[in-house]
């Protein structure tokens, strides 16, 4: 499955995904524009709040001086919250152990190395959501109210089941949770290296805005006997974490987002990214902070959805960086200026006693899309000011020449080489429509399965515009170069066919310019910059970096871990944002008698290479007590297919069902590919379409877009008239009911639109409706060539879908208009009640 079947998407997405306001949970409405409900952000002081000191959670006890595990208990709470002195106080989702106590951004929670620290993440948040969100794009969708959320320990090394999988959601009180959710109360192991972590959350196509709505907060894992003799600032006064963002505010100080799509005729309300005006410091905006003339220490975290931060100060005093991301630098590094790109976290000495000047202003000249956006603002090119005391006093801090030496990371013991490709389709107005990792949507099969220990060289391959910000849970990485990439377009048409960056002759491409890592940025990452038109190749580590040693705890377990790019959509967002990229599973396998993994990769290798009976025959090797996994199954299944092979592929489903393995998605999926591309179905073979139809229907796992890519394909080549490439031309969405009422198939129709896959929407009813029925055919003929008690059902079923929509012209009008108007009505006993 590869960047040509994203194309197809591309496609679909554009035909389908056309939604009315009424879809959306809260957001704008009226015929107010929006600069006339935005509040004006030049009327707002800068600098008149001071920078809150973050509350503090203990995540360990002190038992007769000795460090024991602790329990908390934080809950997300509805509640407003002051931004700035002069603008309302805003609705906000709020971190807290109550909801007075609650705070954006959370409570900063201070873990001890060694000493676990349990979180039940509790959930009191009241339905509707304060912010728009977008149910077209599969996203944790409670059905008895609530809204979903789900925690994710940024940077945390931890159980697959404490990590925060964005189907491991859950709402107010427990009472739904999503497919992954396994327990309420989260273990952080804490044997990781002492650094900079973040928590927020991490729901299925919410992420974007519970983010926005205030739901994140730090986390500092400490390690006494290796940071005191650091003898960096500490303390609450003089080590500060810095959690930074921006939000745009309508006059009632509510946050605005705008719900109104770059180009509505693809989306009415998808936008490439989220900027607000205001740029956001500890829960202030640009707020002031006193210093002394002495060094100060700041955890910096940048929160936003999509912006990037270029920080500098204004009196040219200089950064000491002394950590990034998770981890310490094996020494410090002086800069004037630091790029913190969305997710990243930097930490950094200031030294206040070398200001020539009075006052400093944190600023930030990073344009916005970073890199080729605007440039900044005179609202969001300051961050927050210093205001520095005139005194001088004694500084018992100092910066070492070292910091903490981490064993050396040897690039020649990697155990493999694999390429991550970005791509990002877009419409024909040039608006993007959605990114995949190789080629892939999430839902696919796991393609990233290291081993525990091992270290693996990923080369990303950026072929979008934008640079994105790489976040890869669980392991860590170290940067080793960027390249240029040559002849861009023609490589990138060839990884658009073949998906296949060693057949596309990667290295012919990747031999332009290099530009070097940035010092402070050599160390142990887990989120880095994918530059656009580069080729960035990381060495990711398996294991802890502070020792060499396996995880502490089984990774092996469900559901695995994701990585994926941490720019989180302004409108939309493709499942795990968390991002703009389509976020991709990283599962480890454990070692089995007769080594399964190996064959799980052998088959996909073998199939990767066309020889596709040569992996099937493989499933006859497997030795005693290595059951072949879904994994195997569906690699063999989908090669099958991809050759038009479907006859070969049912052998496969019956070993499938024998050994007790159940489809997925997936599975589904690439059986209707396979059936759209055999050729004439109306040379009998209509039935093979009927039967994966009836069994991905009972199984409730095929996904929307699978199976109208399988009615267009398979009605396009009943329809008379109407030719089989379908995806290169305009499609009238009557053509698939068409050609399947002319072949007694109306209730294969009625069991795809009242099955549990796939709903009667009011935008699907109105759309059929107005396209077809008001030509006052097809349905209406299918009825006279058809019984007509299978054809009423389904005429229910649209009549009872239109009456959702309370759009006054909609296309129930238009149906009932038609149907009234046709001969049949009075000779069909029951239509009268439609």
């Amino acid at each position: 499955m590869g960047f040509v079947l994203c194309r197809k998407t591309m496609t679909r997405v554009m035909l389908l995904l056309i939604v009315t306001m009424t879809w959306f949970v809260a957001g704008d409405a009226g015929g107010t524009k929006p600069e006339e409900r935005l509040f004006n952000i030049e009327k707002l002081e800068m600098f008149v709040d001071k920078l809150p000191h973050i509350p503090t959670l203990h995540g360990f006890h002190i038992v007769n001086g000795v460090l024991k595990p602790k329990s908390l208990q934080i809950g997300m709470f509805f509640k407003k919250w002051k931004f700035h002195r002069d603008l309302p106080a805003t609705p906000v989702f709020a971190y807290g152990v109550s909801k007075h106590k609650a705070t954006v951004p959370g409570p900063t929670i201070e873990a001890v190395y060694g000493v676990s620290t349990y979180v039940t993440w509790r959930n009191h948040l009241p339905s509707p959501h304060i912010l728009p969100w977008d149910p077209t794009i599969s996203p944790a969708i409670a059905k008895r109210g609530g809204i979903p959320t789900v925690v994710h320990l940024h940077g945390g090394i931890h159980e697959p089941s404490s990590d925060g999988n964005a189907d491991s959601w859950f709402t107010a009180g427990f009472k739904e949770t999503g497919t992954k959710w396994t327990k309420p109360t989260y273990h952080y192991v804490n044997k990781q290296q002492p650094g900079n972590m973040w928590y927020h959350d991490h729901a299925a196509g919410l992420t974007r805005v519970n983010l926005l709505a205030g739901l994140l907060g730090a986390y500092i894992l400490r390690h006494s006997s290796v940071e005191t003799p650091l003898k960096l600032p500490t303390g609450r006064e003089f080590d500060r974490p810095l959690i930074v963002f921006d939000r745009s505010f309508r006059k009632d100080g509510s946050i605005y987002m705008n719900a109104t799509g770059n180009n509505p005729t693809i989306h009415p309300q998808w936008q490439p990214e989220y900027f607000g005006d205001a740029i956001v410091v500890n829960g202030k905006a640009w707020p002031r902070l006193t210093v002394r003339r002495r060094k100060y220490r700041f955890r910096i975290i940048n929160a936003s959805n999509a912006r990037f931060f270029g920080f500098f100060f204004s009196n040219g005093l200089d950064f000491i960086v002394i950590g990034s991301d998770s981890a310490y630098q094996a020494k410090p590094v002086s800069t004037k200026s630091v790029l913190l790109a969305p997710s990243e976290i930097v930490d950094v000495v200031v030294d206040f006693s070398k200001s020539t000047s009075k006052t400093a202003i944190l600023a930030n000249n990073a344009p916005y899309p970073y890199p080729s956006g605007d440039p900044v603002t005179d609202e969001n090119s300051k961050v927050m000011k210093f205001i520095i005391k005139h005194k001088s006093e004694t500084d018992t801090s100092s910066i070492p020449t070292k910091l903490v030496q981490y064993p050396h990371a040897d690039v020649s013991k990697s155990v493999r080489t694999r390429y991550i490709a970005m791509f990002e389709y877009v419409s024909s107005a040039d608006e993007p429509t959605h990114l995949y990792i190789n080629g892939l949507p999430y839902n696919a099969p796991v393609t990233e399965t290291p081993k525990i220990g091992t270290s693996e060289v990923w080369e990303v391959i950026n072929l979008t515009e934008d640079n994105h910000p790489l976040h890869i849970h669980l392991g860590l990485f170290k940067v080793l170069e960027q390249t240029a990439l040559v002849e861009t377009e023609k490589f990138t048409d060839c990884m658009t066919e073949k998906n296949d960056a060693v057949k596309c002759q990667i290295s012919k491409y990747a031999r332009g310019n290099k530009t070097a890592v940035t010092a402070h940025e050599r160390g142990w990452k887990n989120v880095f910059k994918m530059m656009p038109g580069h080729v960035t190749k990381i060495l990711v580590r398996f294991s802890y970096v502070h020792s060499n040693e396996s995880y502490s705890f089984d990774a092996t377990q469900e559901p695995g871990y994701v990585y994926h790019c941490h720019v989180n959509i302004g409108s939309r967002r493709q499942y795990d944002d968390e991002t703009f990229c389509d976020g991709q599973v990283i599962r480890f396998f454990r070692k089995m008698d007769g080594d399964t993994y190996g064959y799980h990769s052998h088959p996909l290798a073998l199939q990767q290479d066309g020889r596709v009976t040569e992996a099937r025959k493989l499933l006859d090797e497997f030795e005693k007590g290595s059951i072949p996994s879904l994994l195997t199954y569906n690699t063999l299944i989908s090669g099958m297919c991809e050759k038009g092979e479907l006859t070969e592929a049912g052998p496969l489903w019956d070993d499938m069902v024998e050994r007790k393995c159940k489809p997925n998605a997936f599975t589904f999926n690439v059986l209707i590919e396979g059936l759209c591309k055999m050729g004439n179905v109306k040379e009998g073979k209509e039935e093979d379409g009927v039967k994966i139809v009836s069994m991905a229907v009972k199984s409730g796992k095929v996904d929307r877009e699978c199976w109208e890519l399988f009615l267009r394909k398979f009605a396009g080549e009943l329809d008379k008239g109407e030719g089989n490439d379908l995806d290169s031309r305009d499609l009238v969405a009557h053509s698939f009911i068409k050609g399947w009422l002319g072949f007694d198939l109306l209730q294969v129709v009625r069991q795809i639109f009242s099955g549990p896959v796939v709903t009667v929407k009011v935008f699907e009813d109105n759309g059929l409706i107005r396209q077809f029925l008001e030509e006052k055919r097809v349905l209406v003929e299918g009825a006279n060539d058809v019984q007509y008690s299978e054809a009423t059902p389904w005429f229910k079923l649209i009549v009872n879908g239109c009456i959702r929509d309370v759009d006054e012209i909609n296309g129930c009008d238009i149906g009932v208009r038609a149907l009234a108007s046709h001969p049949i009505k009075a000779s069909k006993k029951g239509l009268g009640e439609q």
